[in-house]
């Protein structure tokens, strides 16, 4: 299940394949190219590690600049390193279109069966990210996804919040349960199509990301609502014993949420305020490709 709320892994990092080979490396000994990218001296290189796991200058050496600690910075790269982030967004299983207002990201299912010990809580994470409660891998950095989205237009809205009640409810009501003291605000922002291309589906290969999570309350698929544009975070985290500013969804790797911790580290948030709650969904069974099928994620500002 998730982590305490009080207790995200912020400063601290343990990858989930940090041991073993993932589902995008070729076996050992062998001169195969990557099944999602190719052959093999055109698969993205591998980030090498720092201390806490993670390459967070990948991206940014290849663009060639410092690295970006805001919104702001990341738009300044558009503007100024676009022929170089393209290199960097194509060795990431990246395709932009400008003129559609859309990205398509490579990845692969990693869950086509329920689980009632985990439930979906990221429906699309990277590697490293809580696959054990995802529906979805992808091998693309976080920090390149975002910058793809905000070269089609995108702006960042805001994750889930709370408000204070007004009027407050009696003591009575908050004892009884039937009233709690804080309202939710849902996530704001704007609500993108996520789409996945799946070959299999012969007669309609893309389909609505919904429609592979099931809403357990209900026994139907999630509601067709778009997914909440949050763009993550910049924050300042301590790295051994210096304080530097990191895009949050690089350090924990989780892309698509549906289960909202209140801090906004993912890039896309579920258009719900049900999503405070992290047992309610898991894969539907009848619509989610086998595991292992590779699939393209279609984030898109209009409809298709």
């Amino acid at each position: 299940m998730a982590f305490n709320f009080l207790a995200v892994c912020i400063l601290t990092f343990s990858p989930f394949f940090c041991a073993g080979s993932s589902l995008f490396e070729e076996p050992a000994g062998t001169a195969q190219g990557s099944p999602l990218f190719g052959p093999a001296q055109d698969k993205p290189q591998e980030s090498k590690p720092t201390e806490n796991g993670i390459d967070n200058q990948a991206c940014v050496e290849e663009a060639g600049g410092p690295e970006p600690q805001s919104v702001s910075d990341v738009r300044l790269m558009i503007k100024t390193n676009w022929t170089t982030l393209q290199k960097a967004f194509e060795k990431d299983g990246i395709t932009v279109d400008v003129k559609s207002r859309r990205v398509d990201v490579k990845g692969v299912i990693i869950r086509d069966k329920q689980s009632a010990q985990y439930p979906i809580e990221y429906v699309v994470v990277s590697e490293g990210g809580n696959t054990h409660e995802a529906l979805i891998l992808i091998k693309a950095k976080p920090s390149n996804i975002n910058a793809a989205l905000l070269s089609i237009g995108l702006e960042p809205g805001k994750t889930v919040s709370y408000k204070k009640r007004d009027p407050p409810p009696t003591q009575e009501e908050v004892d009884s349960g039937r009233e709690t003291l804080y309202e939710v605000v849902p996530p704001k922002g704007r609500a993108v199509y996520i789409y996945v291309k799946y070959n299999g589906w012969a007669e309609r290969p893309i389909r609505f990301l919904e429609d592979l999570i099931l809403d357990l309350r209900t026994g139907q698929p999630l509601e067709r609502a778009g997914w909440v544009y949050v763009g993550s975070r910049f924050a300042e985290v301590l790295l051994g014993r210096d304080r530097v500013v990191k895009y949050m969804a690089d350090m924990e790797r989780n892309v698509v949420a549906c289960y909202l911790t209140g801090f906004g580290n993912a890039i896309f948030d579920i258009n719900s305020a049900d999503g405070i709650n992290d047992a309610l969904f898991d894969a539907n069974r009848e619509e989610t490709p086998p595991m292992g099928s590779k699939i393209t994620l279609i984030f898109s500002i209009n409809p298709l």
